[in-house]
């Protein structure tokens, strides 16, 4: 019996014809072991278009510097995907782009902190109009704490869980 992680990729390959988006991404993540250190460091993935490479640098000298490497940019890609699928590169600036290759941000462990009530919370209800806007707007900012005061707190578990992104 075959592992699932063994199973499932060859089963979508051969019954879906799902192979080339896996052998993308796998390339993706490859990328900066399979180019050489001097191209990785220009040339970041950012995805495709059609048959077209997309691949982002840091600023128009890099750019400049990286046209250089189209060729060497289209073996690797190609002789990795096993086909001839891109025929020419196109070059963005990162900008405020994430390349694919970029390592993942660990998950942080998000909790809702307890809230703190002011000392002085509810003292100034009688002080508006009770149909202001203002008013109302007080009464509900009161009615969280009470509503929060209310609501048990969750147990602390002993072994941690990460959420995926």
């Amino acid at each position: 019996m075959k592992r699932l992680s063994i199973a499932l990729p060859d089963f979508l390959t051969r019954r879906l014809n799902a192979g080339l988006p896996f052998r993308l991404a796998k390339l993706w993540e490859l990328w900066d072991a399979l180019l050489d250190p001097e191209i990785a460091g220009l040339a970041k993935p950012l995805g495709h278009r059609k048959q077209t490479l997309v691949v982002g640098v840091e600023d128009p000298v890099a750019m400049q510097e990286a046209s250089f490497y189209v060729s060497e940019l289209l073996d690797m890609a190609n002789g990795f995907l096993g086909q001839n699928y891109f025929d020419k590169v196109q070059f963005d600036l990162l900008v405020d782009k994430v390349p694919l290759n970029a390592a993942r941000q660990p998950v942080q462990d998000v909790r809702r902190q307890p809230l703190q009530q002011p000392g002085t919370l509810g003292k100034h209800l009688n002080d508006f109009d009770a149909d202001s806007v203002v008013a109302r707007c007080y009464k509900a900012y009161v009615g969280l704490f009470k509503a929060a005061a209310v609501e048990p707190q969750p147990k602390k578990s002993k072994t941690r869980t990460r959420r995926r992104a």
